[in-house]
């Protein structure tokens, strides 16, 4: 019943990932090369501060290498976007924080006859980016773009 309830839903949406494929590109962005010499001031100055100061300058830090990071993602993400816009349909971004890093991982959805030339695109973005670390992955069958949720109604 929900499958005949759903079906030109789900077929529309089926239908748009015929002849796709996803490429996944991650990328890690490091605390240690993003933050400036000159950030880690509470390290020289934590014996002249209160104990609950040095906490909030601590926090503060750590807020500041966080944003700088986003930043420093979402340049990339709209960089590589633009050199590869004609090339895919869809994009999803992931970004996970860890200790020491933010992880980004970008799934694109991309035709199948696109894929030697959203190759080319991405090897010319990478050669100019030699200090960052990327990953590509695929071609994969488009999983992250068939997620389709009956119960909502969303697709």
């Amino acid at each position: 019943m929900l499958l005949k309830e759903q079906h030109a839903r789900l077929d529309a949406l089926l239908t748009k990932l015929v002849g796709k494929i996803e490429v996944g590109i991650q990328a890690a962005f490091n605390q240690a090369a993003t933050v400036a010499p000159e950030a880690s001031k509470v390290e020289k100055s934590e014996d002249s501060l209160p104990k609950g100061a040095n906490y909030l300058l601590k926090k503060k830090e750590q807020f500041d290498i966080i944003k700088q990071l986003k930043e420093e993602a979402d340049r990339f993400t709209q960089e590589l976007n633009q050199v590869t816009s004609p090339l895919w349909s869809n994009v999803k971004v992931q970004k996970r924080f860890t200790s020491e890093a933010l992880l980004l991982s970008l799934c694109y959805l991309v035709g199948q006859q696109e894929l030697p030339a959203f190759k080319r695109a991405y090897q010319g973005f990478k050669s100019g980016k030699p200090n960052l670390k990327l990953l590509y992955t695929g071609p994969w069958s488009p999983y992250s773009f068939a997620d389709i949720d009956l119960s909502t109604g969303k697709g």
